[in-house]
């Protein structure tokens, strides 16, 4: 979620994911590639469905491809493009979905910085080609974290949504 770092951390990287809600046969599913080895450019794929039932009836899913260039040895940049197709189950009775639905192409952007050993600092922003939905809202946030050897870690993370009144749907 933070391409930024791929470039900064010199691994390959395979994840699968699978979830279930009891009492809802709610699941979703998916997973992730990443390669921070074999470029400069490291890059990312990421495949996650969801398949809803009662108070979270919708199905879908997300797909993003992922960049991270290295400008320094300290610094990381990312660009992510993703396509979400969340669409609500939930019908009226002439069959047209009701409910937060979304069905867009939006970009994700990021940069981390090591300032010195063990203090990394990133500045995100999420969905930031609008979407007009609220299932993916105008994100923008940061995160600071401070690592003593192994023996102490402290974080700090910031997200605030940017999603007004009148545009979801």
């Amino acid at each position: 979620y933070n391409p930024a770092n791929m470039p900064l951390a010199p691994i390959y990287h395979i994840e699968t994911m699978f979830g279930y809600v009891p009492g809802q046969n709610t699941f979703m599913y998916g997973g992730a590639i990443a390669d921070g080895v074999s470029s400069k450019l490291a890059m990312g794929l990421g495949f996650y469905a969801y398949h809803g039932n009662e108070e979270r009836d919708r199905s879908g899913y997300d797909l993003r491809v992922a960049l991270g260039y290295a400008l320094t040895e300290r610094i990381g940049v990312g660009l992510s493009g993703r396509y979400v197709k969340l669409l609500s189950d939930v019908e009226n009775e002439n069959g047209e979905r009701i409910g937060p639905s979304i069905r867009a192409f939006t970009l994700d952007a990021a940069i981390r910085v090591t300032a010195f050993e063990g203090l990394q600092i990133a500045a995100l922003g999420y969905n930031l080609i609008r979407t007009h939905s609220p299932i993916a809202p105008l994100l923008v946030g940061g995160s600071i974290s401070y690592s003593y050897k192994q023996v102490f870690s402290l974080s700090v993370d910031a997200l605030a949504d940017f999603i007004g009144q009148g545009q979801g749907g």
